[in-house]
């Protein structure tokens, strides 16, 4: 069902201004051509690829992409011969521009649907697959007509995802709620310290940060919120270890761990022990980080988000 007419304000960017505008002549207002004109570009990059994505006119696209930008006097796109890339300061606004044609969707789709869950989608992102499963595995059962779709990848990662719109929600470890988003914190967890079962340094239950000092490790990449927090600590007490490896996913760090490479710092019940690996508690002041759930502001009403973070909220508990 087509809404051609469908119009609504948003409250105008912060955007540097590029060009001088009338502003009684220019309706500040936008439509849903626009939109999906700026959604397309932004995710093809070129304006072909999008007017091919759309079923439209090359020019048809570049209209809607100037009368945006005219309007609001901004530049949203780095132009580069055919090549075009979304500004970096205007990231954020895509990601509301994304939750705005999702929720219209949902709207199209309420009209003909019985329920406005189905045929819906969630996209979710995660940075510790073992903490976010139960829910993940309750709410499947719960909603069995809901097409999920997930991405693994360090915290900071995932939150760039979600503001730029390419994900609904995602799962991080922080020591605190990114600004900017709707945050629920559904646990706080401490850090933990895993190595090969044979480590001298995992003799016992817990492991002081002091003799971590020199100490060759595997680590989590830099976007990773457990090893920012980490480096926070290690930092403030002057405390050095020798990074041995820096890794992207969980499997390498668990081999390469496994394997004698290094130590290994982890969110509490991200790892388990086995056979191969023993974990001991991290004494250190700051040594824990909260799980939150994120989404941007206003997609947190949205009733497959609103169920997932009540579920995740309910199962946090399985952990503690």
């Amino acid at each position: 069902m087509a809404l051609a007419h469908f119009r609504f304000r948003i409250s105008a960017p912060s955007f540097r201004p590029t060009t001088q505008c009338n502003f009684e002549s220019v309706p500040m207002s936008l439509s849903l051509a626009q939109l999906r004109a700026v959604d397309a570009v932004a995710r093809h990059g070129q304006i072909s690829r999008a007017a091919q994505s759309l079923g439209l006119s090359q020019p048809s696209i570049s209209n809607q992409i100037q009368t945006f930008e005219a309007a609001w006097q901004i530049r949203f796109f780095d132009r580069d011969g055919y090549t075009i890339t979304v500004r970096p300061d205007a990231e954020a606004l895509l990601g509301r521009i994304r939750l705005a044609l999702d929720l219209f969707n949902e709207i199209e789709t309420g009209l003909t649907a019985q329920s406005a869950m189905e045929a819906s989608t969630l996209s979710l992102g995660f940075s510790a697959h073992r903490l976010i499963m139960p829910a993940l595995a309750k709410f499947v059962a719960h909603h069995p007509d809901i097409r999920i779709s997930t991405l693994g990848a360090p915290s900071f990662d995932l939150l760039k995802a979600v503001k730029r719109g390419e994900i609904h929600l995602a799962s991080i470890s922080s020591p605190e709620a990114p600004a900017g988003l709707h945050a629920v914190e559904v646990a706080r967890r401490k850090l933990v310290v895993y190595g090969k079962r044979d480590h001298p340094l995992l003799a016992n239950a817990h492991i002081d940060l002091a003799d971590l000092d020199g100490v060759s490790m595997v680590l989590w990449n830099e976007n990773s919120g457990s090893r920012r927090q980490f480096d926070t600590i290690c930092a403030a007490q002057k405390i050095f270890p020798k990074v041995a490896m820096a890794v992207n996913t969980l499997d390498v760090s668990y081999a390469a761990v496994a394997a004698g490479i290094g130590l290994g710092v982890a969110v509490e019940h991200e790892v388990q022990e086995d056979e191969y690996v023993k974990i001991a508690s991290l004494q250190a002041d700051g040594a824990e980080v909260g799980q939150y759930l994120v989404c941007l502001k206003g997609a947190e009403l949205r009733p497959q988000i609103a169920s997932f973070i009540e579920i995740a909220q309910e199962t946090a508990a399985a952990f503690l």
